[in-house]
């Protein structure tokens, strides 16, 4: 597959970008359900579901995320999580070093911090935040997610690499408006859309449906939570990311 820049300006007499590509190779990672090391009720089996719902709700609220889909395998009769994989300089990412994250896309690095929260994602890793500080930073292994339904992990809990959001975060404030108004609709379409595919049962597509309307509805109040900070009254001054706007 050849690889084009599509990083400059461009005009209506020039195509876009710089005129430089490279060959580079193209691969499917592919997650099974029984390599996943999915935890709690459900187990490897709600792997596809969790991967395939929060890709989708990332997408839509507009964090950078890994595109995938579920795949079938025919040799292993079977099916997994395929997400595209491109290969042009290294080989993989190297861990992310969350301070560096923060500190390049602060922005990215809220809205990672409040889409997790939302989805009760508690196994955040330095391993599944693919990130590159000249091109970007997108989210990927969201296996975890619905961690407070099976008992195993409180949903305020985080997962300990990046920090809780802070409530006076400019950033923040956006993620949590953005989740605030996220629209029912697409919720419902995603949870259905899972359960056509067979990936969850009714019972839990319903309880996972409740479960992300309830807590969009209470974001600003689960960030107030889950800060150190505890809640931040309008009038007191707010803390910036690094590179955060005034």
């Amino acid at each position: 597959m050849q690889l084009i820049s599509l990083d400059a300006d461009s005009t209506y007499e020039q195509p876009m970008g710089l005129g430089e590509s490279r060959w580079g190779t193209v691969a499917v990672h592919v997650k099974t359900a029984d390599n996943s090391g999915q935890r709690g009720a459900g187990g490897a089996q709600l792997m596809l579901a969790h991967e395939f719902i929060a890709t989708r709700l990332a997408g839509a609220l507009g964090l950078p995320v890994v595109s995938g889909e579920v795949v079938t395998l025919p040799d292993r009769n079977g099916t997994a999580w395929a997400s595209l994989q491109v290969d042009a300089i290294e080989p993989t990412f190297p861990p992310t070093n969350p301070a560096e994250l923060a500190s390049i896309f602060p922005e990215v690095t809220a809205g990672i911090e409040v889409f997790d929260l939302w989805l009760g994602n508690t196994t955040r890793t330095e391993h599944n935040i693919l990130f590159s500080p000249d091109v970007g930073a997108w989210v990927v292994g969201h296996e975890g997610c619905f961690a407070d339904l099976d008992g195993e992990a409180p949903a305020e809990e985080p997962s300990g690499f990046l920090p809780p959001p802070d409530p006076r975060c400019p950033h923040v404030k956006k993620w949590c408006a953005r989740v605030q108004f996220f629209p029912s609709d697409t919720i419902e379409h995603i949870m259905q859309t899972a359960f056509s595919l067979r990936l969850l049962n009714a019972q839990t597509r319903n309880a996972y449906k409740k479960y992300l309307l309830n807590r969009r509805d209470r974001i600003q109040e689960l960030v107030n939570t889950a800060s150190p900070y505890g809640e931040v009254e309008a009038n007191q001054p707010t803390l910036n990311f690094v590179g955060a706007d005034e």
